[in-house]
C-alpha cells in the first residue's frame, strides 16, 4: 500500500530537522517562529499519523488568513501552514465554527519558544457567550441532518441509515462542544470526550450505544432521536436561546437581499 506507510515518533523529527533550516532561509527576514501542532506536539503520533507545521511569519498581504499546503511524501501527509501571530490567534484560538476542533489546539515550539508560549497562553474573552453564539448557528445543520435520518427510518432505508446517523452524530456532537464550550482534542475522541461533558442530552449514551452497535432496531433508535433533539430544545430554551426565529417564508427574502448586499456567505 504506497498511500500509507508506517512512521515512528522520530522519523518525523527527521523530517523536521531536515524543513526548520529550509523554512528559515526561504522566509527570511519575515520569519518569526516555526512549531508542530496535533498529535505530534502532543507526543500521540502513531504509525499513520500525519505531521503538521506552522510557520509564523511578521506579515503577509491578508494578515488575517490562514496559508497552507499538503503534500504526501513516502506516504506520510505532511501539512505546512503559514500565519501571523494575531491570524493564528483569529483562525485558530478565537470561537469560530471550526473552534469545537481547533479550540484545543496547542503548539510545540520547533524555533521560538517564547513567543510560542505566548501564543499558547492566549485565553479567549466572553468564551461561554462566544460558543453559545455558535452552538445556535450550528442548529440548522444539526436539524437537517436528523431529518435525514428520521426520514431513512420511516421509509426503511438500512442501506443509507448508518451513514446518515453517522453524519447527524458528528453535527451533534460539535453541537455539544459549543454548549459545553469545551473543544474538542482530536476527532477520533469526539465520543469518548463528549461522554464527560457535563451538559448533554439525558438519552445521548444511549443514542451513541446502539449507533456503535450498528442499530440493531431502527425505530427504537428514531425514538431516541427524538428524544435528544428535544433535550437539545430544552437546553437552550433554560439558556434563552431562540431557535426558531423565522415563522414566514418571504422573512427570507429581506434576509437574502440583506447579505447579498453585505457580500456575506451563506448563513443559516
Amino acid at each position: 500500500m504506497k498511500a500509507l506507510e508506517r512512521y515512528t515518533h522520530e522519523d518525523r523529527q527527521r523530517i523536521i530537522d531536515r524543513l526548520t533550516p529550509v523554512v528559515e532561509a526561504e522566509f527570511g527576514e519575515n520569519f518569526l517562529a516555526f512549531a508542530s501542532i496535533a498529535s505530534f506536539a502532543r507526543n500521540e503520533d502513531s504509525h499513520y499519523s500525519d505531521l503538521e507545521l506552522v510557520v509564523f511569519v511578521k506579515q503577509l498581504d491578508e494578515p488575517d488568513k490562514a496559508f497552507g499546503v499538503g503534500k504526501i511524501i513516502d506516504g506520510m501527509l505532511v501539512e505546512l501552514y503559514c500565519y501571523t501571530p494575531e491570524g493564528y490567534l483569529s483562525n485558530v484560538r478565537d470561537v469560530s465554527k471550526n473552534w469545537m476542533i481547533s479550540g484545543s489546539d496547542r503548539l510545540s515550539a520547533i524555533v521560538n519558544p517564547k513567543l510560542i508560549e505566548v501564543l499558547n497562553k492566549y485565553s479567549v474573552a466572553d468564551i461561554e457567550q462566544k460558543c453559545l453564539l455558535q452552538a445556535v448557528a450550528h442548529w440548522p445543520e444539526v436539524q437537517e441532518s436528523t431529518g435525514k435520518v428520521l426520514n431513512a427510518v420511516a421509509n426503511d432505508n438500512r442501506d443509507g441509515l448508518l451513514l446518515l446517523a453517522a453524519d447527524m452524530i458528528e453535527h451533534m456532537l460539535e453541537l455539544m462542544s459549543f454548549i459545553n464550550a469545551v473543544p474538542f482534542v482530536t476527532f477520533g475522541r469526539f465520543i469518548s470526550q463528549a461522554q464527560k461533558f457535563s451538559t448533554k442530552p439525558r438519552n445521548w449514551d444511549q443514542l451513541v450505544t446502539i449507533f456503535n452497535a450498528g442499530i440493531p432496531d431502527p425505530v427504537v433508535f428514531a425514538g431516541l432521536v427524538d428524544e435528544v433533539i428535544t433535550d437539545f430544545e430544552q437546553i437552550f430554551e433554560s439558556r434563552g436561546c431562540t431557535l426558531y426565529d423565522c415563522r414566514d417564508p418571504v422573512e427570507m427574502v429581506a434576509a437574502l437581499k440583506a447579505r447579498v448586499a453585505d457580500g456575506q456567505w451563506l448563513k443559516a
